[in-house]
């Protein structure tokens, strides 16, 4: 591996982010938009329960309904002046808060020589898929004493007050396994650690102690995760307690903290997950101005330079928290700067000896303004460039949800009627010949494989959202079945324009999935494609199940069948092929048990097998309803 330069850890002292960017005005809506502001301003509901958290995000958990409040003058910003502000992407600003554990909080003593799992179950040869071939920086990290002594006393460097006396930090073969699943199935995922540059020796130990929290995770030793990720937690606390200056390994380890605190969660996902959240979009802001002016002509200078995909990160975990829980908003506005999109998996993985300056890739305004106009996109995009644009227009999507919605049927439509161009131009690009596979045109890319869910989830939540908001209810508590006419009546009420686009598109991936066998994909979920992509999973069986709920007559041997129909009856009748079930479930319940089978795999992270157990719960009660 090739020797790190430590000041690729470090920035330069951040300045006032630069502003940029111009609303791009979208004729349809902007009367419509313009109209609704008073009364959106007038109508939108606030629990006395709900409070706005400083400095623009709210949770409703106490009470379980919606609502969101904004001053009259950003409320404008958002629907008038910048009725589809994408061109610079979004933000969430930060508050001043900062994650704090109590050191008592830690287990005293650490298991040295818990045992080693398989980290990947064998699994029955259903695809002719492969995965990506290890690089020598994934699979072939190594640590010699000397290194390791090196890393232990950084970690006592790290820790002046003594606080974490009591921990006793991993072994020598622990740091080696837990780094090495990071990079062989966390990296793959999520992409925003540089691996030919990674010296484990160099890294800031509240970095490498997160690493190896997330690696512990995919090496299934959760109790060993939940300890490190704790102890990473503090020494954060204690930087910015001692008033360093923000470096560049505070922002990726606040994007890997965040990351484990969302997807290791309970069925609601955490407040702290929300607030660190908003934090690391501080954080962003500090590292892109300090990092905007540096000239691409050497390797070290590039990969600074390159690490704004720690910005793609956010964005995507922000993006898909905020489309997953009616009680779990943020408040989205345009971000206040612009980035170039990250750069090819092929050439982020390249060692300085083989490295060329490549051409720019395109900044996220650029290619939002192209993708918004509802044309074909031309240059060629990255994967986790084409996630980025994605997760960017699912935030977009989810955030004017909640401030219209059902609530102003016309500025809803009116956004809906706008939004059908880009997304059929995503849609474009997320099924090119080369979609399935990574950029190597052999493995299949776990970072395109979410970018479809995400997009899946855009679907649900443009031409679904009203049937989605119900359901969503319903899954939270399935008791509201106690009178099911009552719901029934409720459903078939609701708004039908475009809801056949999200039922169509819920069902080919319905069928999709059950062809590829069930087990086998919630197998592949846990360790080869992540947890990002949970929420379009169960979204899925919520959109279908409403449908079938609602429906007078659904049998799968009907002769006069509808085409979306057939496609359902099609994948209802795979999902009871594979025998998953000895028990003869209600019609409207089977995509539900789908999606709770692909995600009930607990080995790795807790949130997608807690979505799972709500699933099953949800469909035991369809099935005692008449």
């Amino acid at each position: 591996m090739a020797p790190a330069d430590p000041t690729l850890w470090a920035l330069s002292s951040p300045g006032d982010p630069e502003q940029s960017g111009d609303g791009l005005k979208t004729p349809v809506s902007q009367a419509l938009l313009t109209e609704g502001v008073k009364n959106l301003e007038n109508d939108l509901p606030v629990p006395a329960a709900t409070q706005l958290l400083e400095p623009e995000l709210c949770s409703n958990e106490d009470t379980g309904s919606s609502g969101i409040t904004l001053p009259d003058h950003e409320i404008h910003d958002f629907l008038a002046a910048s009725e589809f502000a994408m061109p610079n992407t979004w933000g969430i600003f930060a508050s001043g808060a900062t994650p704090f554990l109590n050191p008592a909080d830690f287990l005293p003593d650490w298991e040295r020589d818990a045992p080693v799992t398989a980290l990947v179950e064998h699994l029955p040869p259903v695809l002719p898929m492969s995965y990506p071939h290890d690089s020598p920086s994934r699979s072939c990290f190594t640590l010699t004493n000397d290194e390791y002594e090196k890393v232990v006393a950084n970690f006592t460097e790290s820790d002046p007050s003594g606080a974490l006396l009591q921990f006793r930090f991993p072994s020598k073969h622990a740091v080696i396994r837990f780094v090495r699943a990071f990079f062989k199935h966390m990296a793959p995922q999520f992409p925003v650690l540089h691996p030919p540059t990674f010296d484990v020796t160099l890294v800031p130990t509240p970095l490498l102690i997160e690493i190896m929290a997330c690696g512990a995770m995919y090496s299934r030793e959760r109790r060993t995760a939940e300890k490190l990720h704790r102890v990473g937690l503090q020494l954060s606390s204690e930087h910015w307690k001692r008033g360093s200056e923000t470096q560049l390994w505070l922002l990726q380890a606040n994007l890997l903290m965040t990351f484990f605190e969302a997807y290791n969660a309970d069925w609601k996902v955490p407040q702290r997950a929300i607030t660190m959240l908003s934090e690391t979009a501080k954080l962003a802001h500090e590292a892109y101005s300090a990092i905007k002016g540096l000239s691409k002509s050497n390797y070290k200078n590039w990969v600074r330079l390159e690490n704004h995909r720690c910005m793609a990160g956010m964005i995507i975990i922000g993006a898909t928290l905020n489309s997953t829980m009616k009680e779990e908003y943020f408040k989205i506005m345009g971000m206040d700067f612009d980035f170039t999109l990250p750069a090819m998996t092929s050439v982020w993985m390249k060692n300085e000896g083989d490295w060329e300056q490549p051409v720019d890739a395109p900044d996220i305004s650029e290619t939002m303004r192209l993708i918004h106009t509802g044309k074909r996109y031309g240059p060629s995009l990255s994967d986790l460039g084409l996630l980025t644009i994605v997760s960017t227009f699912l935030a977009h999507v989810s955030s004017f949800e909640l401030l219209t919605g059902s609530r102003h049927p016309l500025l809803w439509t009116a956004f809906v009627t706008e939004m059908s161009g880009p997304v059929q131009v995503l849609d474009e690009l997320c099924k090119r010949p080369s979609a399935c596979m990574s950029e190597d045109g052999i493995t299949r890319s776990p970072l395109l494989k979410t970018a479809r869910a995400l997009l899946d989830s855009i679907y649900y939540h443009l031409y679904g959202s009203s049937q989605l908001s119900i359901m969503k209810e319903l899954l939270g508590c399935p008791d509201i079945l106690v009178d099911s006419e009552s719901f029934n009546q409720l459903l078939r009420e609701l708004s039908t324009n475009n809801f056949d686009k999200a039922l169509k598109r819920a069902a080919e991936v319905f069928l999709e999935e059950t062809r590829q066998g069930l087990q086998y994909l919630g197998s592949l979920e846990a360790s080869h494609f992540g947890p990002v992509s949970t929420t379009a999973v169960f979204e899925r069986g919520l959109i279908l199940c409403c449908y079938l709920q609602t429906k007078r007559s659904h049998s799968p041997m009907t002769s006069s069948q509808s085409p979306l129909d057939a496609l359902i009856s099609e994948g209802i009748a795979e999902v009871e092929s594979q025998q998953v079930s000895d028990y003869k479930h209600r019609t409207s319940a089977i995509p539900l048990l789908a999606s709770s089978m692909i995600l009930r795999d607990t080995s790795v992270w807790k949130w997608p097998p807690v979505v799972s157990s709500k699933l099953e719960a949800l469909v035991e009660k369809l099935n005692l309803v008449s």
